[in-house]
């Protein structure tokens, strides 16, 4: 099977997900919140049922870092620190991977010295697509999960980690790819699956994917 294209053949004319490249990609900030040796990670529940990790849109002027742990406050209740040795995201720099999974399309790669990546929810009905940047901030809890948090989500818990990268389907599709991406690095093992593949570096990475600016909303 083909694994590796050219940038042309992928976003170009001609190619099967030049819709990733229509429009620009909204930043938000997730939580990646972990803690103990056998590891667990917080988590929270959509009104779909969903699980999700806390995170949300990156107002102006706010530093991806902040808005993580703002976000992980106003939706789980749990003060957090950044994680000095976090590391789990760190990818190939060089070329773009996609992952195209049921009901989101996820591109990775660096964005500066933040780990991210574009999620496209390809349009449906006519009406359009969700766009976003995700970036990912490892950090460590410093405070209990309080379940009276009134937020869009509900439950916010700590599950093992484990137990969550072998039920991934019980995670919105973004969320799910994100656990791919952690256990390829907690395992070492490859973080190309099935249907997956790699654009090589024939490109510059901005001209293809836009990171709209953050709004005071």
């Amino acid at each position: 099977m083909k694994r590796y294209f050219h940038a042309t053949d992928v976003f170009g004319e001609k190619g099967k997900y030049r819709f990733l490249t229509e429009r620009p990609y909204e930043p938000i900030a997730w939580a990646y919140v972990r803690r103990g040796e056998n590891p667990e990670l917080l988590v929270a529940k959509k009104s779909s049922g969903k699980l999700v990790i806390p995170g949300g849109h990156i107002k102006r002027n706010e530093a991806s870092l902040e808005a993580a742990r703002r976000e992980c406050k106003e939706e789980t209740g749990v003060e957090t620190d950044y994680k000095s040795d976090g590391r789990t995201f760190l990818v190939d720099e060089e070329n773009i991977l996609i992952k195209p999974r049921d009901g989101v399309v996820v591109v990775t790669s660096r964005q500066g010295s933040n780990y991210g990546f574009w999620a496209a929810y390809p349009d449906k009905d006519g009406t359009p697509g969700k766009r976003y940047f995700c970036y990912i901030e490892e950090l460590d809890p410093l405070t209990e999960p309080d379940p009276n948090t009134k937020s869009d989500v509900t439950e916010p818990r700590f599950i093992n980690l484990g137990e969550a990268f072998s039920s991934r389907d019980l995670f919105t599709p973004a969320v799910a790819v994100l656990l791919e991406i952690a256990e390829a690095h907690t395992k070492g093992t490859d973080i190309l699956l099935s249907g997956d593949f790699v654009v090589l570096p024939d490109y510059r990475l901005g001209g293809y994917l836009r990171v709209s600016e953050p709004t005071d909303s």
